[in-house]
């Protein structure tokens, strides 16, 4: 599932870059304030931004028998995945040396996404609801440009809140619990391209994959009875983005 999670990602980026190279060679560049400047100037500097897009989560269970447990059994494994709109805000910096351009963007945003998974074995059910309420990262951006446009490759720092809730159905008594909210850390990697409109504002679109680790969760909801998950959560994002250049 990972390998298709990357080649995502990568038609994304594909998709992106020819779109906003044919806008670039097409553009008529007779605005002054940005086709006038410099061109090692072109994208250095401070920018602010909004972006919105549409992520993908992936949760991965592998159920264990917690330690001092021995019964025998442990749930099975399962896998789910949750879809929704993710909207933020985002900061960098951008320092250019001919096409290269070096840059740091950090962003935050709130998502929607939200997925449930359940499991019976014939005599006990149960059910696990993961939502993605916030993903943030801090990531290096290097890349090329050329005209107007501006393609690139960025990677860092993810760090996902992520809230758990679940419910267990044992020999007809329902058990529920919540681990609550949590910050899960990891990284990651993607590709994008931006295009200046003029001297202060542009557009960009991107495709990242990030990887938040793996979490376990444990719970004892009868004598003797545990129940036990370790998750690993990925996922994908597809976005658009407006920016300003101070």
């Amino acid at each position: 599932m990972k390998n298709s999670k990357f080649l995502l990602v990568g038609a994304i980026g594909a998709a992106i870059t020819p779109a906003f190279a044919d806008d670039a060679g097409n553009s008529d560049a007779t605005s002054p304030t940005y086709m006038d400047m410099d061109f090692s100037q072109r994208w250095s500097g401070i920018y602010v931004g909004v972006s919105a897009g549409g992520i993908g989560h992936f949760a991965e269970h592998t159920g264990y028998e917690p330690a001092g447990f021995d019964v025998g059994y442990s749930w099975p494994n399962q896998s789910d995945e949750a879809f929704g709109g993710i909207f933020g805000v985002q900061i960098g910096y951008n320092y250019q040396l001919d096409h290269l351009v070096i840059g740091f963007e950090a962003d935050i945003s709130t998502s929607s996404a939200a997925a449930m998974v359940e499991i019976s074995d014939g005599y006990s059910w149960l059910s696990q609801r993961t939502e993605i309420d916030a993903l943030g990262t801090a990531r290096l951006r290097v890349g090329y440009a050329f005209d107007r446009t501006l393609v690139y490759a960025t990677g860092g720092l993810a760090v996902g809140k992520i809230n758990d809730s679940i419910q267990a159905e044992y020999s007809g008594d329902a058990y529920s619990w919540s681990d609550g909210s949590r910050w899960e850390f990891g990284y990651v990697v993607g590709a994008g391209a931006e295009f200046a409109i003029n001297d202060k504002w542009s557009v960009k679109g991107e495709g990242l994959f990030y990887d938040l680790g793996e979490e376990d969760h444990e719970s004892t909801f009868v004598d003797n009875y545990a129940w036990g998950s370790k998750v690993e959560s990925q996922g994908v994002i597809g976005r658009l983005g407006l920016n300003y250049r101070f």
